[in-house]
Parts: structure tokens; C-alpha cells; sequence
């Protein structure tokens, strides 16, 4: 009934980041649900068409690894021997198992969804193969040789966001080397001294100098030539960096611009590049004084300046280290080792040709893959590419259109998520992941299909029933449309992240009835993440919606706080610290859970997991709410129900302003309760609304109940029972509403207790099918009301003052921006509210 009510209706659409169906669900997605439900629920109480789709990342290389090591394989020789098809199919069921998972957890927590997105099906691809294809025909996607991240053990490339993963990088340290390089010789008009020195190079990665190319210094640096008092050797060093290298002992003989440096030559060290004679020394503004020596040395494969370098200087690009990390047997030396394993025995070598001046120790952080825990290396590969800094501008205008909730301090714009510094490598040399839609012929046409009815055409049968991934796509031949030559697809897979960036705009687009290719769906109003992910999915999206349709998927983002354990740490599956949420579910309830998720602290903010703290939610919190709903429908059983409530068991209670003043109190109660409540949900302050149900559920129980128990004792037979009876119960009418986004059973059950005991006319069956509460004009405080407050803190009067009477309280204090009391009054704040007693009257 809840999803028939949408039509007509104003949309409201709340995203998420789908989970990666590569484990079993933990606690953080019972956050990142149990909020975004909440607010679903409550945006369908206040009128608005919300779509409820799910969704789940079921690609990528998260999955392979976890299915690898299920199956005891190790790398991609492994996989190969094992099978591509059984493997991809080993990789579906696991994705299919979790992504159950993931859908039994949402239905035991009560959040609603009346559709689910998966990557891995064939609507979901044809999607993304759109959306690839408007990338292409704009230019903003391309195949391209350049230096990029590399996992030896996965043997794939990794983009940035990787990188930017909180397990990518460990600080490993290890043993750098200061090497000489001999100078050959030097530029016509050069220094004469300069013939005979040394140039010295600092490298914290000596395997890099098997696969040297060139020496690279700055033309605008000053060099010095030094020598050493006593000794003939004469060395070469940035200036700036003389005292720190070579200490104080060391003087300027003379100094050399790097403009006259650059076209010198050098003798190689280790020559294993193939190249004969010596190598250049050239010149590059990438070069850097802030440590080291101020001369780098160049590995065209294995850097990305190093190859710009090689391709203005016309330099060799000597790649030996094969996909596995390994340098090629063949090679002296270092042949057969890993290259991260090659530092020391290079460093050997170096000082066997008395090459090596010094070793030192340095901590630099050294990037790992986070899946796999493999060394990465940076190298020269072709992948495929979206140019995100040919739309650097779009990147960032779409960045500014989208709002942080809650707002902080007028700055409404989110944190910069997105890097305007690197186009992002899209390709990945895997098995389970979207096709790339790009098939090649021999003569290098390229032609990219967007769905499969086009692909079908261009391959001449069929293809709607196909399973679109590996090995099943490859085998689709199609002829080139340019040239007529047989044309198969490319290898690569796509990014999975990509697939999770793209999925907010096809499930709007879905839920909206547009075609999943077109730009005119509607944005959602927040999307939640976790703000440790905030670097990857929310910038994959924006990157995709600045270069695809030319707007974001949403309009404002909500960073969710980390879920942390009992030691501070954030719960993650590589710490082994997750907590299964199903056994707390069983053990504290469903509503309990929800509701530390998305009101015990504020949404943005870390929540340290406790069962002490499910334990008081459940058992003071909700447990009141129970009791003081059990109490009620004790009391209408068996002392009768006022004809107010839709029953004639009773007297009729009188309109609330005729009532007794604790009557009175708590109605006005309840009205700042709806006002403060919606307020706070409404602007994302979810802890401030708990903090007032909370407060308002003990009032009513610890103080309302218990001055009223004499009149609930003569039920509807009084008017005074009349009236308490009917009080209560529209408490808990408005409570129950207000209750049910967050704890939608406990809310349930009530409503239809209540309704079984006095059902009103029209009232629904669910609580979720009524409309949110509106809050009526708050009294003033009565008078009588006054004197019974007096009476209960055993003062003379009570007395409401106004802001602008406050000052009459205080009196300027020079220590204190707050002031002090005036004398005879002693003054307490709480909360924002001033509460002063008057010590000096007389008794």
C-alpha cells in the first residue's frame, strides 16, 4: 500500500554507496541501512514519492581475491589453470551467496526496498556499456601507454582511488643509496674542472638503476662542485643540498648552473639496458632539491616523469621485470628476484664496483595493494583511460553544486573528493568485471558497442540471451565497420568501481521511467557514505556525472561516521575486528540497533559499539515506551476508554485547554517534541532528536504517569480519568508516529495494539501509512501550572523571564564573557535555557 501511494507525489530520493558483495555484511552496513530507512520512511509520512531500490557491487578485483584464496589459487597462471569460466562462475555464486546476505540483513532490519540493483546483471552492463560509449564518442575515453600503478600478484593496473584506500600504503622503510656516476664527458663551453667528478645520485630504490636511462638535473638550480680538503675526489650536488648530504667537511670548488650540467654524459654503473657507451644527463624541471641531491636518476618504465623525459629526449625504455614482479631470469644479477627484493642485492653490486658512497635508512611509506597485501610498482603499461583532467572545470563545477548535510559553518560545499591532478585508469587485466564494450581489428579500428541489440548487429546473430561477461563475450566476433576485417573484443575489464559510481544515476533513472542512457532523471537529495570512502565512491560518481550527463547524481552528501570497536578502531575486515550484526539483532532487537545507528551520537560522527549501550537502548529507552504503552492498555482494558478515543466505554473527555494542568503540560510537551524532533531530522541533527524522544519518553512515564495514576485508577467513569486516559493516549498516537522511521516494529506493534483496543475511524492498519505529525501552536505556561512546579522545587513562585530580562541577572565580569551572578541570585545553563534563584529573599 506504502508503494501504491506514490504516484502524484513530489519525489524524494535518498542514495547510498553499495556494498561490495565480496563478504559477509557488517555492522557498518546496518548503519549505512538502518539511516537511510529511516529517512525513507519518514519522507513517505510527509507526503513525498520515495523509490526504495537497493543495490550491490558484485564485480571487481575484491571478489577475485577473496574467491582465489577460497579455492587455494594464487595469481592469474593459476586462474587460467583452474579456468576462466569455472572461475568467473566460482565468482558469481560468491557474489550471489553475500548479495543474499546482504538482502536477508536488510530484511531483518526492516529496511523496505522495492527493488535491487546488482552489477553483475545484464540490464545493469548494457547501462554501463551506454554510458562508455558517450565517454568514447566525446573523446573522454581512450586507450593510452602510460605509467600507472601496478599489482604484481594481481598483474593489473590500479587507479588512484586504490591508492587512496586506508590499507594502501604501510610504512615498510628500507636502505636508499648514495651512488657516483663517472662523467664521460661534457658540453662544449662547460666548466673544464668539471671533467673527472663525480655526479652524485641518492635513489631509496636501487633496483631502479638496473633499468637506468638517464641522469636528470634542474636547469635553474645552482650545482656545486666540492671537494674535500686533502682528497682529490670532486663531486656534483645541488648546492642546497651539500651540507646534508656530504656534511661539513666538503668545500665549492665551483659552481655549475644546470642548464650548463644538462648535456654532459656519464658511465653507467650497472649496465644492463643493452645500450652501449655512455648516457646523457639531461635536463627537468620534475626535479627536486628538497632531499636527495638534487640529480635523479631516470627509469623511463618505472616512473611517470622519467617516461615524459624519455620521450623529449629521445631515451631507451628498458623494461625487464615480467608481469609478476620478477626481473627476467636471463638477467645478471638481479635475474629471477622480485623486484622489491632486489634493493639489497644491488646495493651489493654497487659497492663491489666501488660505486656506492653511502646507505642510509629511510621510513617513507611504500604503496601495497589492500587486497592482497603485494608491494605495487609503478611501470609503463597501455590501459584505458577517462581524461578527467580535460574536464577538470566540469569536475569541479559539479563538485560546488553539491551540499554537505548537515551544513557547517556557511560552507555548504563537501570535502574535496575528487583529484584534479590524473585522469583515471579505467581497465583492469582481470576475469570478473563488465566487459570492456570495444572491439579492435587488426588494422586498429575501434568500435564500441553500447547495448547488445547493437552489438548483435554489428556481430550478425543474436546476442540478447548472452551472459555479458568473460569468457562468453569474448568469443563474439564482429566485423569492423571501417575496414570489414574480423574484429574480437579487447581483454580488459572495467574498474568495479566505476560500476558503484554509476549505479546512483541508472537507479534514478530506472526508478524515474527513463530510458538509463538519457540525463533527465532526478537527483536524490543525499547520498550517505562512509566517510572513509568518501575518496573513492562519491569521487568515482562525481568524475562520472561531470563527464556523462554534465550534472551530479545528487544534490547534497552525508559522510556517515565509522563504526569503531571497544579499542578506538575503525571495524574493518582486515583488522578481523567486524561484529556479525545478526546475533545483536537477536540478542537486543532490530529497532534497538537502528537505533544506535542513526540517533545515539551525531550521523557524522564515530559510534563506538557497545553493548552496554545497545543493552540501556532496549531496555530504558524502548523499555519505557513499552511500559508506558502496556500501562495505557491495562488501565482501557479494565477501567474503560473515554468516547474521545473512537470508543463509548466512557465519559467524553473535555478538549485538551479544559483539562487538568499536568494534562495541559504534556500536550505542550508533545508539541515541542513534534517541532523539535522534525527539526532535527529535517536538518540531520539525529541525536538531538533521539536526545528528545528519550527525554520526553521518561517525562511522560516518571513524572505525567505517576501524577496521574489516581485519576487512570477511575478510568472513563470520571471526567478527570477521561481526560488522562485520552491524554496519554494521544501522546502515544503522536510518539508512535514520530517513533516508527527509527524503530519500525516496536512502532508497529504499538499502533496496532492501540488500534485493537480503541481503533479510530479512517486510522490505518500500519503506523507507516500515516502521516507524519504536525505541530499545533505551543501554549504559554498556565499559571496554575506555575504553582504546581513552585510546589514540586519548594520555591514561592515561578516566574517565565524573557530574553531581554536575562540581563537583569547578570552583571558584567572582565574575566568572564559570560558575566556572574548578580548578587543574591544563583544561576545554572543547560541546553541553552537559564534557570536563577533568587537566594536573598526573605523567608
Amino acid at each position: 500500500m506504502a508503494l501504491a501511494r506514490k504516484a502524484g507525489r513530489p519525489p524524494w530520493i535518498w542514495d547510498c554507496e553499495p556494498p561490495a558483495a565480496s563478504g559477509l555484511p557488517g555492522i557498518q552496513y546496518v548503519s549505512d541501512q538502518a539511516v537511510t530507512d529511516a529517512y525513507r520512511r519518514m519522507k513517505v509520512m510527509q507526503g513525498f514519492a520515495v523509490p526504495r531500490s537497493g543495490g550491490l557491487d558484485c564485480h571487481g578485483l575484491t571478489v577475485e581475491v577473496a574467491v582465489e584464496r577460497k579455492l587455494g589459487l594464487s595469481g592469474k597462471p593459476d586462474i587460467e589453470a583452474y579456468g576462466l569460466e569455472r572461475f568467473n562462475a566460482r565468482c558469481r555464486e560468491s557474489a550471489m551467496r553475500h548479495g543474499d546476505a546482504f538482502s536477508d540483513l536488510s530484511t531483518r532490519l526492516g529496511a523496505w526496498q522495492d527493488a535491487e540493483c546488482r552489477t553483475m546483471e545484464a540490464a545493469f552492463i548494457e547501462s554501463v556499456w551506454s554510458s562508455l560509449q558517450q565517454l568514447f564518442d566525446a573523446g573522454l575515453l581512450e586507450r593510452s601507454h602510460r605509467v600507472t600503478t601496478y599489482c604484481p600478484r594481481c598483474q593489473t593496473p590500479l587507479s588512484a582511488y586504490d591508492l587512496a584506500h586506508p590499507d594502501a600504503h604501510v610504512n615498510a622503510g628500507g636502505s636508499g643509496a648514495l651512488v657516483r656516476f663517472r662523467l664521460a664527458g661534457v658540453r662544449g663551453g662547460a666548466n673544464p674542472r668539471l671533467h673527472g667528478a663525480d655526479l652524485l645520485v641518492w635513489t631509496t630504490k636501487p633496483w631502479r638503476l638496473v633499468c637506468n636511462a638517464a641522469i636528470a638535473v634542474h636547469p635553474h638550480q645552482v650545482y656545486a662542485l666540492a671537494r674535500q680538503a686533502g682528497r682529490d675526489d670532486r663531486v656534483i650536488v645541488a648546492e642546497a643540498c651539500l651540507a646534508d648530504v656530504l656534511g661539513d667537511d666538503w668545500h665549492v670548488a665551483a659552481r655549475i648552473g644546470g642548464a650548463e650540467l644538462a648535456g654532459a654524459s656519464y658511465h653507467p654503473v650497472l649496465d644492463f639496458a643493452g645500450a652501449d657507451g655512455p648516457r646523457p644527463v639531461v635536463g627537468g624541471y620534475f626535479v627536486t632539491v628538497g632531499r636527495g641531491t638534487g640529480l635523479q636518476d631516470l627509469a623511463p618504465a618505472f616512473g611517470a616523469d622519467d617516461l615524459a623525459a624519455a620521450v623529449t629526449h629521445d631515451l631507451p625504455v628498458f623494461d625487464p621485470i615480467l608481469q609478476d614482479g620478477r626481473f627476467a631470469a636471463d638477467l645478471p644479477i638481479v635475474g629471477g628476484a622480485f623486484f622489491a627484493d632486489a634493493d639489497k642485492i644491488v646495493t651489493a653490486a654497487l659497492s663491489d664496483a666501488g660505486a656506492l658512497v653511502a646507505t642510509r635508512q629511510h621510513e617513507d611509506p611504500s604503496p601495497q595493494c589492500w587486497r592482497c597485501g603485494t608491494p605495487l610498482l609503478s611501470r609503463a603499461l597501455s590501459a584505458w583511460y577517462i581524461r578527467c583532467t580535460s574536464i577538470t572545470d566540469k569536475v569541479r563545477a559539479t563538485r560546488d553544486r553539491i551540499a554537505r548535510e548537515p551544513a557547517t559553518g556557511g560552507d555548504q560545499r563537501p570535502a574535496d573528493w575528487t583529484s584534479d591532478e590524473a585522469d583515471w585508469v579505467v581497465s583492469r587485466t582481470r576475469y570478473w568485471g563488465v566487459p570492456l564494450p570495444f572491439w579492435e581489428c587488426s588494422a586498429g579500428h575501434l568500435t564500441c558497442a553500447g547495448s547488445l541489440a547493437e552489438l548483435s548487429e554489428l556481430a550478425g546473430r543474436d546476442l540478447a540471451g548472452i551472459d555479458p561477461h568473460r569468457p562468453q563475450l569474448d568469443e563474439v566476433i564482429i566485423t569492423c565497420p571501417q575496414c570489414g576485417a574480423p574484429a574480437p573484443r579487447v581483454p580488459e575489464v572495467l574498474d568495479a568501481r566505476y560500476d558503484a559510481g554509476w549505479m546512483p544515476f541508472a537507479r534514478q533513472r530506472q526508478a524515474a521511467g527513463t530510458a538509463l542512457g538519457s540525463d533527465n532523471g532526478p537527483q536524490a537529495r543525499v547520498v550517505a557514505a562512509d566517510a572513509g570512502h568518501a575518496n573513492g565512491w562519491l569521487a568515482a560518481a562525481m568524475t562520472i556525472g561531470a563527464a556523462t550527463p554534465g550534472r551530479p547524481a545528487f544534490s547534497s552528501v552525508l559522510c556517515l561516521g565509522a563504526v569503531l570497536d571497544d579499542s578506538g578502531r575503525t571495524m574493518s575486515r582486515r583488522l578481523g575486528n567486524l561484529v556479525e550484526p545478526l546475533p545483536l539483532i537477536e540478542r537486543y532487537g532490530a529497532d534497538a540497533v537502528r537505533w544506535f545507528c542513526t540517533v545515539s551520537a551525531p550521523l557524522s560522527a564515530p559510534k563506538a559499539l557497545s553493548e552496554a549501550e545497545l543493552e540501556h537502548i532496549a531496555g530504558t529507552v524502548l523499555g519505557t515506551y513499552l511500559n508506558t504503552a502496556a500501562f495505557f492498555l491495562d488501565f482501557a482494558q479494565t477501567a474503560g476508554r473515554p468516547a474521545s478515543t473512537g470508543s463509548q466505554d466512557g465519559l467524553r473527555a473535555p478538549p485538551p485547554s479544559a483539562r487538568p494542568l499536568a494534562d495541559q503540560w504534556i500536550l505542550s510537551e508533545l508539541q515541542m517534541l513534534v517541532a523539535e524532533v522534525t527539526a532535527g531530522l529535517e536538518e540531520f541533527k539525529t541525536a538531538a532528536a533521539g536526545a528528545r524522544i528519550a527525554g520526553f519518553l521518561d517525562a511522560l512515564w516518571t513524572w505525567y504517569v505517576p501524577a496521574s495514576r489516581g485519576r487512570f485508577g477511575d478510568g472513563a467513569r470520571t471526567v478527570g480519568g477521561a481526560a488522562a486516559m485520552a491524554t496519554l493516549r494521544d501522546c502515544l498516537d503522536v510518539l508512535t508516529r514520530i517513533m516508527a522511521p527509527i524503530t519500525p516494529f516496536l512502532a508497529d506493534y504499538v499502533w496496532m495494539r492501540l488500534q485493537e483496543c480503541d481503533g479510530r475511524p479512517g486510522a490505518p492498519d500500519s503506523v507507516h501509512l500515516t502521516s507524519w505529525p504536525a505541530a499545533d501552536e505551543i501554549p504559554g505556561l498556565p499559571a496554575g501550572l506555575r504553582e504546581q512546579v513552585a510546589a514540586q522545587l519548594n520555591v514561592r513562585s515561578v516566574q517565565i523571564v524573557s530574553p531581554d530580562q536575562e540581563p537583569t541577572l547578570v552583571s558584567a565580569d572582565a574575566g568572564s564573557e559570560s558575566g556572574r551572578p548578580r548578587a543574591g541570585w544563583a544561576i545554572a545553563t543547560e541546553g541553552g535555557e537559564m534557570v536563577a534563584l533568587d537566594v536573598a529573599a526573605d523567608l
